[in-house]
């Protein structure tokens, strides 16, 4: 089924032949936390008639999927994608064709002995190639002689992801000159992502981008609710589902109860309608879902030789200890 993908990419993508070096892109894919208090703004950059009550609608469709809003027929204007908790505003040229970023194409595969000017070359040429006509072809020769077909098509006037497809030629089966872009150089292999089915290869345009969300202090601002706000926290025992546990203890002292080592302490409130609370180097941010759930963004500041931060999520189930 793949090898049938892939003819008819390369059928759509002979089609035309025009270059599309002088395509513009935009360096960065500028990624929005849904639910930031100036979320309406930024949201109105691509859904011109936005209110209150329509951004709720997309964040309900987003929590449950991926959103995409735009007007049919206006190809200039930049239509909205959502997803989880993250948005972004895609440009569009003329003729209705997304502009993105070179670097979103690097999710798609990686080269093993390309220099990095050869590596951002490619990619380039495939955003510009997608910019101005909604595909895109490309050819990389390994050091062997042998070569890596690349074929990519986004089908929608507004699309959430770019379908792709790869195809290794032997060394003398391929006619380079049929592609708009050839990378050659000490290439030795090339690693490919292969996201879904293998029938149907896909990237989303949001995949693995982080929102950019904000801080309390060392807690990730979260989005607060009534139920939250009005639950009694005091003397409830929360647990993870590897069996540790939180004890909120009333006074607002915390106990992390892990299934094997020590027991670690630390503080909990509630401040418009979001439970923050930590224990050693973790913060948590947590709201009531579901019932009797709590639904908890975690952080770990920068540490360690990386200085990176740690992020993740996690549902907590209410019960004794």
């Amino acid at each position: 089924m793949l090898e049938k993908t892939g003819c008819l990419l390369f059928a759509l993508l002979l089609a035309a032949r025009a270059s599309a070096a002088d395509v513009a892109v935009p360096e960065n894919l500028v990624v929005g936390w849904i639910d930031s208090p100036d979320a309406l703004a930024q949201v109105g950059y691509c859904v011109p008639d936005i209110s209150p009550a329509k951004l709720e609608e997309i964040r309900g469709g987003a929590a449950k999927g991926s959103v995409v809003n735009y007007r049919r027929g206006a190809d200039k204007t930049p239509y909205l994608i959502a997803s989880g908790d993250r948005f972004a505003c895609i440009d569009r040229n003329g003729n209705g064709k997304p502009l993105l970023p070179a670097r979103l194409f690097s999710k798609m595969l990686s080269l093993e002995g390309a220099s990095e000017q050869t590596a951002n070359d490619l990619r380039l040429s495939l955003a510009q190639q997608v910019a101005q006509r909604g595909m895109a072809d490309a050819l990389v020769k390994f050091s062997n002689g042998n070569a890596l077909e690349i074929m990519i098509l986004v089908a929608e006037d507004a699309p959430v992801e770019f379908l792709y497809s790869t195809n290794f030629l032997k060394a003398g089966a391929y006619d380079e000159s049929k592609y708009r872009f050839v990378a050659s150089g000490p290439i030795k292999s090339f690693s490919s992502m292969a996201y879904g089915a293998s029938s149907r290869r896909a990237v989303g345009i949001l995949q693995d981008e982080p929102a950019p969300r904000p801080l309390r202090g060392e807690y990730l601002l979260a989005k607060g609710s009534s139920a939250t706000g009005d639950y009694r926290f005091a003397g409830s025992t929360w647990r993870f589902n590897n069996g540790s546990s939180i004890y909120l203890a009333p006074g607002g002292n915390v106990s992390f109860r892990p299934t094997a080592g020590d027991e670690k302490t630390g503080s909990w409130t509630v401040d418009n309608g979001v439970l923050y609370f930590s224990y050693g180097q973790v913060y948590g941010s947590a709201t009531l879902a579901d019932g009797d759930k709590l639904a908890v963004d975690f952080r770990s500041p920068v540490s360690g030789p990386e200085k990176k931060e740690r992020r993740w999520t996690a549902r907590l189930d209410k019960g004794g200890f």
